[in-house]
């Protein structure tokens, strides 16, 4: 008898092919990474942590892990239109210098600058400088200030300092996957 007309012959093919392609499937969800969440906004856009959700709180973007607080980071985004103060020699004056940070008991402190600089990001030239003690006690901010032809822009990533190596991938990923939706400033 042909064994095209064989029943078993159709319900193994039937059973081998549905196996492969069920093994291949779960090979491909372990192996394949799931594609990045990205936030946008008018003026950016940017690839959050997994598990990361950001809400717009008056001009700023607040994104923190989708977890009940207390939360061991955050990252704080923000646009506005350009004055005469959004420039990076201001931007580098202001973030060189230890802030001061109020406590809830009244009592002022003194941020420690951990280092400042300049740096490229994109085509961008952003002033780059790491405190620990700014925004939140114990936590490190890293702050990243640029301009762009109409825009002042500010992004923060605050992170605890005992989550501070873990949160530091996850905000580098951050950063580079930024695309903000205008043209570098030339005068800066």
């Amino acid at each position: 008898m042909n064994i095209i007309f064989q029943p078993m012959f159709w319900l193994s093919l039937l059973l081998t092919a549905v196996m492969l392609t069920s093994t291949g499937a779960l090979i491909a969800y372990a192996v394949v990474p799931k594609p990045p969440t990205y936030h946008r906004t008018t003026y950016f856009e940017f690839a959050l942590p997994p598990g990361w959700v950001c809400v717009r709180e008056g001009t700023e973007t607040v994104c923190r892990p989708d977890i009940p607080p207390p939360h061991d980071a955050v990252i704080i985004f923000t646009a506005k239109i350009r004055n005469e103060s959004d420039n990076l020699a201001a931007y580098k004056d202001h973030v060189s210098k230890p802030k001061k940070r109020t406590e809830r008991d009244g009592k002022e402190h003194d941020s420690e600058v951990v280092r400042y600089g300049e740096q490229a990001i994109g085509e961008y030239h952003w002033i780059d400088a790491l405190h620990l003690g700014s925004e939140i006690a114990n936590y490190y901010t890293r702050y990243l200030a640029t301009t762009t032809a109409q825009l002042g822009v500010l992004i923060t990533f605050s992170a605890h300092k005992s989550k501070l190596d873990e949160r530091t991938k996850e905000f580098k990923a951050c950063v580079e996957s930024l695309r903000i939706y205008q043209s570098p400033s030339r005068y800066n």
